[in-house]
């Protein structure tokens, strides 16, 4: 059983508390992905449950093993983890077939086995026929490939992942997601994933916890933590958002954005007059007219023509929105008079 169990784990390096109490639990076979930006305490996690740090305070638990705690500490090597880095981490001056090997090497596998295994690991890849390569006759997509399989090959009961995508150009970067998923999958093994790219969390992800400053501030599925941020941060975070200040009209959650911008949000616990408007740029529909609730007459300040879309930044009296928008469904010219519809927004406390 490969569950993991945090609880309340602290972790001070000196007087500074990078982890103030952390808790969480990963089910055996999940994709679970730490997500925020540097400095937040993710990778710091990873380590703790690999071993390579200890905890302040707390216990860690995989399975029914007690791994780390005041008084406990199971070094990496027992704690039958794989685990891939940010650097490949691949040894320039052994093969493909021999970096793959090592961990069944240094525990004695015998020599048969070891073929057999490092031959399966290296077909799950996709490395098949470039066992006798030298890393510096890889590219970097292939390198990540040869550190997946050798942290795979001794089959171990979970997989940490440390940013290992982060090296790699963009399209061999969104090509390596659905191939890590793919594998696991495949081997119905726990993975722990960290990343600040939200992107990959989403992409990948069976559960996502964002963490900001060694707290975590929302735990959800990807679409939760997309369509229902619980804070401002994690609205901000994840993906791209408009904030503009808005002004309850009533309790049942219509809020005023401007002059003319009437929304109906869920409102934020507590007696607030004042709210901020957090509205996601697909949320916007920009056309020639309309009129009712949603809907905000403005003016075309810039466009950005990506191709699959056209990003707006459209002045409104109650500030810039910035619109994704189609090229299938028209285009408009800086200058331009539209009316915004707004579909969907969130509000957060000022």
């Amino acid at each position: 059983m490969a569950q993991i169990r945090f609880n309340n784990v602290v972790k001070r390096f000196g007087d500074v508390t990078v982890i103030p109490g952390f808790s969480a639990t990963v089910a055996d076979g999940e994709f679970l992905t730490l997500l925020g930006p540097s400095g937040c305490g993710k990778t710091t996690m990873l380590r703790i449950l690999a071993g390579f740090e200890k905890v302040t305070e707390g216990e860690v638990w995989l399975g029914d093993k007690l791994v780390s705690s005041t008084t406990t500490h199971v070094p990496p090597e027992k704690r039958d983890i794989g685990m891939v880095f940010q650097s490949y981490a691949v040894w320039p001056h052994m093969n493909v077939f021999e970096n793959v090997a090592y961990p069944l090497r240094i525990r004695r596998v015998p020599k048969q086995e070891v073929q057999e295994r490092v031959m399966r690991a290296l077909s799950i890849v996709h490395l098949d026929g470039l066992e006798h390569r030298m890393p510096s006759q890889l590219s970097g997509g292939q390198q990540q490939r040869v550190a997946l399989a050798r942290a795979i090959v001794a089959e171990p009961k979970m997989l940490l992942l440390d940013e290992p995508l982060s090296n790699l150009d963009a399209k061999l970067r969104e090509a390596m997601r659905f191939e890590i998923k793919e594998i696991q999958r495949r081997l119905n093994i726990t993975v722990l994933y960290v990343t600040h790219d939200q992107a990959e969390a989403m992409a990948m992800s069976d559960r996502i916890i964002v963490m900001n400053k060694g707290v975590i501030e929302q735990e959800a599925p990807p679409s939760e933590i997309y369509d229902r941020p619980k804070s401002k941060f994690v609205a901000d975070f994840v993906g791209l958002v408009n904030f503009l200040e808005a002004t309850v009209v009533d309790r049942d959650g219509t809020i005023r954005v401007g002059d003319d911008l009437l929304l109906k949000v869920t409102l934020p616990e507590g007696d607030h007059q004042r709210v901020l408007a957090a509205i996601r740029p697909e949320h916007v529909l920009i056309r020639r007219e309309g009129s009712g609730v949603g809907t905000v007459r403005g003016t075309v300040k810039r466009r950005y023509y990506l191709g699959d879309q056209i990003d707006y930044f459209v002045q409104t009296s109650g500030g810039e929105v910035r619109v994704s928008g189609s090229p299938l469904e028209g285009s408009f010219a800086e200058g331009d008079s539209v009316v915004l519809h707004v579909q969907q927004a969130f509000a957060f406390p000022l």
